[in-house]
């Protein structure tokens, strides 16, 4: 997820140089995106936390691979804004998951070790996505290397469907450990 989410920071100004857009118009693109993104926030900790975790960490990958697999069809300003737009839908909708299964599955006596650990291997994917990235694209067509992400968000998306319990309960028994 990690991977996924941090590789449309790198994607969408790769392809607006690819259709030779200016950055005043891929500063208003990359806007349009982020307060899409913003306002599927607050809805998806709601629903993650009434419907489960799974509910919200799958259609966030399948959505993400989606706006993959539709950047090399976008040829103008237009095209990238609205995959811009499923882009922040889809890391909208991932906001906050990664951390609350973390939290949800970390052992009450070692919450903050197992956390920094988690959050590590999260961090991990956010480094490795954009930098496979530019190893796919001085290799293969710009095209390709999109594709390749959205295979990967794809199968990021089954993992998580496989995973993830139909409903993570908000507080376990386990996690009052200590707070009384």
């Amino acid at each position: 997820m990690g991977a996924a989410r941090a590789s449309r920071e790198a994607v969408l100004p790769l392809w607006a140089l690819h259709l030779g857009l200016d950055a005043a118009q891929v500063s208003v693109i990359f806007g349009i995106g982020a307060a899409v993104d913003l306002l599927c926030s607050y809805p998806a900790g709601h629903i993650m936390d009434r419907y489960g975790r799974r509910l919200v960490a799958v259609p966030s990958l399948t959505v993400i691979g989606v706006s993959y697999l539709m950047l090399p069809f976008s040829t103008g300003a237009l095209g990238l804004t609205v995959v811009a737009v499923v882009m922040g839908i889809g890391n909208g909708l991932g906001n906050g998951v990664i951390m609350t299964l973390g939290a949800d599955i970390a052992p009450p006596e070692e919450r903050a070790e197992f956390l920094a650990a988690w959050r590590l291997t999260h961090d991990t994917g956010m480094f490795g996505g954009p930098l496979a990235i530019g190893l796919l694209a001085a290799v293969f067509p710009l095209g390709w290397a999109f594709a390749a992400l959205g295979a990967t968000s794809f199968a990021g998306a089954a993992m998580m469907f496989r995973f993830i319990p139909i409903y993570s309960p908000r507080v376990s028994p386990r996690s009052r450990v200590g707070k009384r």
